[in-house]
């Protein structure tokens, strides 16, 4: 093909007929900037080894780059694209620029490689676009970007930092199979159609900060894994919905998703659809990522217990390279070449991770908890029992009742705070029929052994205690007395008896409560 031996200036150039750069190299800078293509151009196997501007150009017609290579700074700087456009197998080995770009036909983005940091900002799709199969290997912006026709990402890899803050989307959103891997920031975005991230992959933190959902909203078989593969040490990591908006709630479906590093701050949940997710169960109740958190900079034995189970679950990891390397596969979806990297580089991390000793791992994760309000930690776990009684799964609802309960006593003091933690002591909050039951026959049988202790000291000396029987039948009399004044049919006025019965009250009550949850959750399953 031809060779251009020095720098190529078009600047503010015209050309009325189809262009064709088909096998052509540049060996120097390329400046196409202000230049007007009235006619079709194609770039079909080109290499470009300096920087490339074509900033403030105007393509009238289709334009091709299939098989490019853009080896300099790559600048489409307010450019406008009239006609279709195709990026097909295309690399971009440094800093890319398609800013303020207008794309006024369809596009085609797919099966490329961008190896330095990208820019789409500010950038509009007035039709379809598609950047399947398209790797980012750095940090890329799509910033205030607005695309209106149908878009999809489909097995698209952004292998570090990705920003679609403030982006508009106005058709169906295609997110499946994606994988992001570091901080993602999809804040303020608005979804006006359908997105979907069934399949998607988040290995980083990710927020979903004022983001509005304004139709369906699909994650399938989403991998929620922030910090993989330190995810219990990265506890800044996470996935963050902070006054996210769901218009239509029913149709948002969450399914075989893990949640346990989830977080919906100051967002309403109570419509959405959970479908055999996982929740983090703790202590007989499901505990949200934000709870932990709190209980990770407030417990230092509880921070401790995590440590360790974090790093044995590490060395766990380590020692089965084979299970390691099948687990990066699934996640990162890497060519077989960047996946022997990858392995590399998270085995590397590995090592690091344990090379540090409990404690600079407690000051770490001490320096990067993040606080955490309990009035909002409450509102999520009542918006998710709310939404749970919703859908008739009660057996769920009633876990994150205990979980709000728990949220309820920890934000209050004293007398208040007694009075709960004997609620949850006695019968869990009202879930829990077993525990009212077992205090029942505990309280009888004590107050049986109490009586017959008193009687025992109010013997004469003189009685011999060694007829065994007698005995027997002396526990069995009280046990029986025991039973009348716990269902107060016994009114005796002595101390024993009134503290008895002012017990059976408190525990007759609380079972009553379990009873009435579970009788009218039955009723309203049918």
């Amino acid at each position: 093909g031809a060779k251009f031996m020095k720098r190529a200036d078009f600047p503010s150039s015209t050309f009325l007929k189809n262009v064709d750069f088909t096998r052509v190299t540049f060996l120097g800078n390329v400046d196409f900037s202000g230049a007007t293509f009235s006619g079709d151009i194609t770039f079909m196997n080109t290499t470009f080894r300096g920087d490339v501007d074509l900033s403030d150009a105007k393509f009238q017609g289709r334009v091709i780059f299939s098989n490019v290579t853009f080896s300099g700074s790559t600048n489409f700087l307010n450019t406008e694209f009239s006609g279709t456009v195709e990026f097909s197998r295309t690399t971009f080995l440094a800093s890319t620029i398609f800013s303020n770009v207008k794309f006024l036909n369809n596009v085609i983005f797919s099966n490329n490689n961008f190896q330095a940091d990208t820019t789409f900002s500010g950038t509009r799709f007035l039709k379809n676009v598609d950047f399947s199969n398209t790797i980012f290997l750095k940090y890329v912006d799509f910033s205030r970007s607005i695309l209106l026709g149908y878009t999809t990402f489909f097995r698209t890899s952004f292998l570090s930092d990705t920003n679609f803050s403030d982006t508009r989307f106005s058709k169906d959103v295609e997110f499946v199979e994606t994988v992001f891997s570091g901080h993602t920031d999809f804040s303020n975005v608005v979804f006006s159609d359908l997105v979907n991230f069934s399949h998607t992959v988040f290995l980083g933190r990710t927020e979903f900060n004022y983001t509005r959902f304004l139709k369906d909203a699909i994650f399938r078989e989403t991998e929620f894994q922030p910090g993989f593969p330190l995810l219990e040490l990265s506890v800044d990591k996470y996935i963050l919905f902070r006054n996210a908006y769901f218009e239509n709630q029913k149709n948002v479906i969450f399914d075989n998703v893990d949640m346990s590093k989830v977080s919906f701050i100051d967002t309403d949940i109570t419509r959405i659809k959970f479908r055999n997710v996982k929740w983090e169960e703790y202590d007989n109740r499901y505990i949200l990522y934000c709870e932990k958190l709190l209980i990770l900079k407030n417990d230092g034995y509880y921070r401790y217990r995590h440590i360790v189970r974090a790093l044995n679950r590490l060395k766990r990891l380590r020692s089965n390279e084979e299970e390691l390397r099948k687990r990066i596969e699934e996640l990162y979806k890497l060519s077989d070449e960047r996946l022997s990297e990858k392995i590399h580089e998270i085995i590397e991390e590995i090592d690091h991770a344990l090379k540090k000793s409990v404690k600079e791992w407690d000051r770490e994760l001490l320096e990067r908890i993040e606080s955490q309000s309990i009035d909002e930690i409450l509102s999520m776990y009542r918006a998710l029992r709310e939404n749970y009684e919703y859908y008739l799964r009660y057996e769920t609802a009633g876990k994150f009742f205990i979980s709000e309960m728990e949220m309820m006593k920890c934000s209050r003091r004293g007398i208040e705070r007694a009075v709960l933690t004997l609620y949850k002591c006695l019968c869990l909050y009202g879930e829990s029929c077993t525990r009212p039951i077992i205090w029942s026959v505990l309280i009888i049988v004590l107050f049986a052994l109490v009586r017959l202790c008193l009687q025992l000291f109010s013997l004469p000396s003189t009685i011999s205690l060694s007829d065994k029987t007698s005995v027997i039948a002396m526990f069995i009399e009280n046990l029986e007395i025991s039973v009348a004044t716990f269902f107060q049919m016994y009114t005796v006025l002595e101390y024993h008896v009134l503290i008895e019965r002012l017990l059976s009250v408190i525990i007759l009550g609380c079972l009553f409560i379990s009873l009435r949850r579970r009788f009218e959750k039955k009723v309203r399953t049918r």
